[in-house]
């Protein structure tokens, strides 16, 4: 679902090699962050509803709203918590 809709254009995402963006942060070592999008406290729900619908979440965000279902947000979201620097 990652590919599907291509985060890869805008973010560098472990365990995926091509696209490598560079327009939104790198998503690598994401589990050590402490706010999203520098201003939401880092919680699974708020993660969840921050990658479905950026700009609701956070007025003003560059992140378009992304075309997924609000469980496919929050396996985005146990995807990203799961991972590990590799």
């Amino acid at each position: 679902m990652i590919e599907r809709v291509s985060c890869g254009s805008c973010h560098v995402i472990p365990g995926v090699d091509w696209p490598r963006g560079r327009a939104g942060p790198s998503l690598e070592g994401f589990d050590d962050a402490g706010l999203l999008a520098g201003a939401l406290p880092n919680t699974p729900a708020n993660l969840a509803a921050f990658v479905r619908d950026a700009p609701a979440a956070k007025p003003g965000s560059t992140m378009p709203a992304m075309p997924i279902t609000a469980a496919e947000a929050q396996d985005v979201a146990a995807y990203l918590y799961g991972m590990k620097d590799e």
